[in-house]
């Protein structure tokens, strides 16, 4: 995967291309610390300015975060800051979007499986509540690709697993994307809705076998749709990470 930054040279956005190719890279591995400023003063050759700047740049992208007094820290490995000097575009390879997807579906397909087991009543509501939203959405020709995009975070959440939050936060952020993508070429996606329902019907049984159906016949969908945006529009593989 290349990765491209734009901008009219300044040194900090080097330096936090560099530090953000580390961390695809995984030299740095989510939940683990970066540098140090002072580290990153003497590895670049930089001042203290630079360096903080650096670290902003990826704070702003999504890939860490700082607390006081325990430093900063990486959250993702994909980072997102449209419109500004750091930019991350994908090569504009389809079949890498695909197996994008490939990936999402076995994630999503053993997120939706704890779900189901491990769900508390509070997670039900706010389920409940994302569906409801999403009804009104569809009903009203309103966009629903993050209330799409929140229903699956909010699974992830009721799973229980801190493994599951940090792989699928991981993607959120391109899905996201391509969701908006496709509804504006396709419309509100009521076949989204449908399926939400089925989901969160499995899950409020706490049927695993049965909610893993429904997931997997989701994602099939959701792959035929990106299959179908990739025909109709080449410039879907152009999506920013």
């Amino acid at each position: 995967m290349s990765t491209r930054l734009e901008l009219a040279g300044k040194l900090s956005s080097h330096v936090a291309l560099d530090l953000y190719l580390c961390i695809r890279n995984g030299k740095f591995l989510v939940g683990s610390r970066l540098a140090s400023e002072n580290s990153l003063m003497l590895k670049y050759n930089v001042g203290r300015n630079t360096a903080r700047e650096a670290i902003s740049i990826l704070r702003s992208a999504g890939v860490v975060e700082s607390r006081r007094g325990s430093g900063t820290r990486v959250i993702a490995q994909i980072g997102i800051l449209q419109g500004t000097e750091f930019d991350f575009p994908l090569t504009g390879k389809n079949q890498m979007l695909l197996d994008l997807y490939d990936y999402r579906r076995g994630l999503e397909i053993e997120i939706v499986a704890k779900s189901a087991f491990r769900r508390t009543e509070n997670d039900l509501n706010k389920l409940r509540q994302n569906l409801g939203d999403l009804e009104c959405r569809v009903m009203n020709g309103k966009e629903t690709a993050e209330c799409s995009a929140s229903f699956h975070q909010l699974l992830v959440e009721s799973a229980h697993s801190d493994i599951a939050i940090g792989m699928f936060l991981n993607i959120k952020l391109l899905l996201f994307q391509l969701m908006s993508k496709l509804e504006k070429m396709k419309g509100a996606p009521e076949e989204t809705l449908i399926a939400h329902r089925n989901i969160l019907s499995a899950v409020e049984a706490g049927d695993i076998e049965l909610a893993k159906k429904e997931m997997f016949k989701d994602m099939e969908n959701a792959r035929d749709n990106l299959i179908w945006s990739l025909s109709n529009d080449p410039s879907m593989a152009n999506i920013r990470i």
